[in-house]
Parts: structure tokens; sequence; C-alpha cells
């Protein structure tokens, strides 16, 4: 209620318009969360895109996408892939934003058999542009390039792509895909323990 409210204020937008591009931004304006006493986040297969930031999202007027998504999902990989983020300026006042190289995350299996994930060694989200900055009421976009390093084969590999906002909101996007062959890496379910070919009680 408090978004559609802020964005009715809005003379750029109303109507119809204004609820349907609400409701997408709100989607983008979310915080990252990361493990206890911790720098990594929690994978995006758990949290999405993460917490919603609601006094962010009644500020920010800019909407991140990727193929009018609001996140990556790459799919099946190589060691590199690329996707492109747009970015929507339905304010009156032009937004720039930083970017930096985001760290990429892996799953693995700690010693008590839970599932959770770490960075992995050389793996990278780079982009072509150090800045860029969105014209009020128009787009822009940026290259992103997806380096898998050292990561294992048949894993997975997610992050999230972080804009830094100069005086306004951060906006970032989740990144998933995975490193190697979908389909004929293992079995969607994982056989039972006593057969001896379980993955997850290897």
């Amino acid at each position: 209620v408090l978004f559609v409210r802020d964005f009715d204020t809005d003379s750029c937008l109303s109507g119809d318009r204004c609820l349907n591009t609400n409701i997408r931004c709100r989607q983008i304006q979310l915080d990252i969360i990361c493990q206890p006493d911790s720098t990594t986040p929690y994978s995006v297969r758990q949290q999405g895109s993460g917490m919603v930031d609601p006094l962010g999202a009644a500020k920010t007027r800019v909407l991140a996408s990727c193929n009018g998504l609001g996140g990556a999902a790459l799919k099946q990989i190589g060691t590199t892939a690329s996707f492109t983020v747009t970015l929507t300026n339905y304010g009156t006042q032009p937004q720039t934003y930083t970017l930096t190289p985001d760290a990429l995350y892996t799953n693995c299996i700690e010693a008590d058999n839970v599932d959770t994930i770490k960075q992995i060694s050389g793996a990278q989200i780079t982009y072509n542009a150090s800045s860029v900055t969105v014209p009020a009421g128009g787009k822009a976009s940026v290259n992103a390039t997806v380096n898998v390093g050292s990561a294992e084969y048949n894993h997975y590999v997610e992050g999230f792509t972080v804009l830094h906002g100069d005086g306004c909101e951060d906006l970032s996007l989740p990144v998933l895909a995975f490193y190697g062959d979908w389909y004929g890496c293992e079995n969607i379910i994982d056989a039972p323990s006593y057969t001896g070919e379980s993955i997850y009680y290897e």
C-alpha cells in the first residue's frame, strides 16, 4: 500500500502504468542477506533476490532487469557467459551507478552434511563499464560477463550483480547458472543412502 501511494504522488506515473511499474520496481529493491558472521550471501537458490527493503523501495525510481525479469537465469553455461542489465528510469532526475567486479559462489556440502555455498577462486561477474548514468525518463544498459574461474564442473555458479547508487538506492539482481552438463551429470533425485550411490551421503 505504501509503495502504491508513493508512486501515486509521482507525476511521471499514473493509473495502471503506475501500479504495474511499481510492482516490478519493488521486486528489484531488495537487500542481499548474508550468512551469520560472514560476507558470504545465502544461496540465490535459497533467498532468491533477497529481503524486501520497504524504505529503499519507496525511494527508487529505477528498474533493473535482465530480459524483462528481475534476475539473470543463465541456465547451463560453459566457462564464460554474458548477459545484459537494462536500467529504466521512471523518475524525473538522472541516476548514476558504479559497478565493480562481483564475487561468484558455488554449492558445497560441509562436514555435517549441510548444503551451503562458498566463494569460487578467480570467478567474477565483470562489466563493460565502471559506471552508468540513466537519463530521466530513459534507459541505459550494461553488459555483464560471468567467468567461472576454478569452479568445479557440474556445479552451480551463483551470485549477485550489484549497482551502487550515487546518491540513490543501490540495485541488485540475482545471477544463477549451472556450469557443466545439467542432464548428464547426475540424477535429479538422489539415490537412497543404503544403496551406496548417494551423492549427498557419499
